[in-house]
């Protein structure tokens, strides 16, 4: 059984196991190209060996860039995750509470700023 999510999983105990996972992050504040993205929504589907992500960072002005990127389990139980938006990446690494940090990567793979990011919640 692929223990990526495990977290997901045990927020989830009385609700009908499914593929598909939409989670929310808060983040503190990320700032990327003059923006402040405060918030992080994903939409994760089970593949059969990875997990794909879609979803949005949220700006402080309720604007949306999208995202989509692979996730994985990691050796200690968390889970990691590359994400693409435009000519930037983002690392996130998140513990099994899914509690984690973000990563900004520029172009040239340089960290442009981190930030740590709180899980909220799930649907």
């Amino acid at each position: 059984m692929n223990k990526l999510l495990s977290g997901l999983i045990f927020f989830l105990p009385t609700v009908c196991l499914a593929t598909d996972f939409a989670a929310t992050w808060s983040i503190d504040d990320i700032g990327v190209n003059g923006v402040i993205y405060n918030q992080m929504e994903l939409d994760i589907n089970q593949g059969a060996r990875y997990y794909q992500a879609n979803g949005g960072l949220i700006a402080e002005d309720s604007s949306v860039i999208p995202l989509t990127g692979t996730c994985l389990a990691t050796l200690e139980g968390g889970v990691a995750c590359d994400l693409q938006v435009l000519q930037n990446s983002y690392k996130v690494e998140l513990s099994s509470d899914l509690n984690g940090i973000i990563q900004a990567i520029g172009g040239a793979g340089i960290v442009i700023d981190s930030a740590d990011i709180v899980f909220l919640s799930v649907d």
